[in-house]
Protein backbone atom coordinates (compact mmCIF):
# COMPACT_ATOMS: atom_id res chain seq x y z
CA UNK A 1 0.00 0.00 0.00
CA UNK A 2 2.86 2.86 0.85
CA UNK A 3 4.18 1.82 -2.69
CA UNK A 4 1.24 2.34 -4.38
CA UNK A 5 0.87 5.59 -2.74
CA UNK A 6 5.00 6.75 -3.32
CA UNK A 7 4.49 5.83 -7.12
CA UNK A 8 2.03 8.57 -7.79
CA UNK A 9 4.77 10.77 -6.41
CA UNK A 10 6.36 13.03 -9.73
CA UNK A 11 9.58 13.53 -7.31
CA UNK A 12 10.97 11.05 -4.65
CA UNK A 13 13.61 13.08 -2.07
CA UNK A 14 15.24 10.54 0.83
CA UNK A 15 17.95 10.25 3.09
CA UNK A 16 20.09 7.27 2.08
CA UNK A 17 19.51 5.23 5.05
CA UNK A 18 15.78 6.02 4.37
CA UNK A 19 16.41 5.15 1.00
CA UNK A 20 17.67 1.23 2.24
CA UNK A 21 14.64 0.66 4.60
CA UNK A 22 12.18 1.99 2.17
CA UNK A 23 13.71 -0.50 -0.72
CA UNK A 24 15.05 -3.04 1.45
CA UNK A 25 18.65 -2.59 -0.17
CA UNK A 26 21.61 -1.74 1.71
CA UNK A 27 23.54 -0.99 -1.19
CA UNK A 28 22.94 2.21 -2.71
CA UNK A 29 22.69 1.09 -6.73
CA UNK A 30 20.26 -1.85 -5.88
CA UNK A 31 18.44 0.43 -3.67
CA UNK A 32 17.95 2.71 -6.37
CA UNK A 33 17.28 -0.08 -8.67
CA UNK A 34 14.76 -1.57 -6.90
CA UNK A 35 12.82 1.76 -6.47
CA UNK A 36 13.32 2.33 -10.68
CA UNK A 37 11.28 -1.19 -10.99
CA UNK A 38 8.90 0.20 -8.46
CA UNK A 39 8.10 3.12 -10.98
CA UNK A 40 10.04 5.61 -9.20
CA UNK A 41 11.66 8.03 -11.68
CA UNK A 42 12.69 11.32 -10.20
CA UNK A 43 14.93 10.29 -7.03
CA UNK A 44 17.27 12.95 -5.10
CA UNK A 45 19.23 10.65 -2.21
CA UNK A 46 20.99 12.99 0.29
CA UNK A 47 24.56 11.76 1.54
CA UNK A 48 25.51 13.65 4.06
CA UNK A 49 28.88 14.90 3.34
CA UNK A 50 29.47 13.13 0.30
CA UNK A 51 26.79 15.74 -1.09
CA UNK A 52 23.20 14.11 -3.32
CA UNK A 53 22.64 11.61 -6.01
CA UNK A 54 20.13 12.53 -8.70
CA UNK A 55 18.53 9.82 -10.21
CA UNK A 56 15.98 9.35 -13.47
CA UNK A 57 14.78 6.62 -15.29
CA UNK A 58 18.00 6.57 -16.88
CA UNK A 59 21.10 8.22 -15.22
CA UNK A 60 22.58 9.14 -12.03
CA UNK A 61 24.33 12.34 -11.07
CA UNK A 62 26.36 13.25 -7.98
CA UNK A 63 26.75 16.56 -6.76
CA UNK A 64 29.24 16.73 -3.90
CA UNK A 65 28.69 18.22 -0.87
CA UNK A 66 29.84 21.88 -0.39
CA UNK A 67 32.94 22.52 1.90
CA UNK A 68 31.54 25.27 5.07
CA UNK A 69 32.03 25.79 8.34
CA UNK A 70 29.73 24.49 10.71
CA UNK A 71 28.52 27.00 13.10
CA UNK A 72 25.85 25.73 14.80
CA UNK A 73 23.65 22.40 13.53
CA UNK A 74 20.69 22.76 15.86
CA UNK A 75 17.49 22.55 13.48
CA UNK A 76 19.76 22.40 10.55
CA UNK A 77 17.45 19.66 8.30
CA UNK A 78 14.36 20.91 9.39
CA UNK A 79 13.81 23.23 7.00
Amino acid sequence: MVFDILCNFDFFLRIQSELALISGEQELSLAIDNMRELGFGAMVVTMGGEGVLVVDATSEIQIPALDVKVVYTTAAGDA
